[in-house]
């Protein structure tokens, strides 16, 4: 069947960017949204069949001083946090295979590519306002 997913980009595109800041401590820029995966009926306390979307978005580090921050990881949140080339994250068993591997190496291949889904700001014609939309940047 057809699916249609339909958000606020903007949600994504600063979640991304506030949850990198937060948990690493990194300031960082959104540059486009590159692959999503949706897992329905998910089990656990309070959750029983909702919905995931999980997103690989390719960000920019905000550079000081021409050098890229190093990351911290935040107490009580995460264990530990470092850069690392995306081929050795693809050693790690959770991305050596299945749809984790796929998410990343798609995103991997888009990204070089200049591909993925950007985000704007855009007025309406219609009526005053805006709206964030995500879309494939155009063709030169």
């Amino acid at each position: 069947g057809e699916c249609v997913c339909v958000f606020v980009c903007l949600c994504v595109a600063s979640a991304a960017v506030r949850e990198v800041l937060e948990e690493t401590g990194v300031n960082a820029q959104f540059q486009r949204l590159m692959t999503i995966q949706e897992n329905h009926n998910i089990n656990g306390p309070g959750r029983e069949g909702s919905t995931d979307l999980f997103c690989v978005c390719l960000l920019s580090p905000i550079l000081t001083d021409n050098t890229v921050p190093l990351p911290v990881a935040q107490e009580d949140e995460i264990a530990a946090v470092k850069w690392m080339d995306v081929h050795e994250l693809l050693l790690q068993p959770l991305y050596q295979d299945g749809i984790f591997n796929v998410m990343i190496t798609s995103a991997l291949e888009a990204a070089g590519k200049g591909r993925g889904l950007k985000c704007d700001t855009l007025p309406f014609s219609f009526r005053p306002g805006s709206a964030s939309l995500m879309y494939p940047p155009r063709e030169p």
